[in-house]
């Protein structure tokens, strides 16, 4: 035999689930604020003293590069500041390096700023040689 609701526990049920919704409304841009896509990053072109580093993002940033020849980065050749990217660019932006030595290994780092805090490094390298 199927148990019958009481009125108090469904009023408490039918609240407590209203409740759910209405704040899950108000917690979503919180929650959207802390999501972050981690930056992915690629290097190409690269010639005897330049490359072209990309990097994509999630929101709308300035891409900043910093290259060094030392491999934790610890002795910073030069912060390169790239694009902004936007939605528009579908988030991803590039930095032009030019002047780099020939057979030269520099080791960088991408990440997004937007003005208030540095977002997620990813680091790599570059191998360069001669012509």
């Amino acid at each position: 035999m199927a148990r019958r609701l009481k009125r108090r526990s469904f009023l408490a049920l039918s609240l407590t689930g209203a409740g759910a919704v209405l704040s899950y409304k108000w917690l979503k841009p919180a929650v959207a604020q802390s999501h972050t896509l981690p930056i992915v990053s690629q290097v190409g072109d690269v010639t005897a003293n330049s490359a072209i580093i990309w990097a994509r993002g999630d929101r709308i940033y300035r891409l900043l590069v910093d290259l060094s020849t030392s491999a934790n980065l610890d002795r910073a050749v030069q912060t390169v500041s790239g694009s902004q990217v936007s939605e528009e660019s579908d988030f991803t932006g590039t930095v032009d390096v030019k002047g780099l030595r020939p057979n030269t290994t520099y080791y960088y780092q991408t990440y997004f700023d937007n003005n208030d805090n540095l977002r997620n490094p990813q680091k790599g390298a570059i191998a360069l040689w001669s012509g």
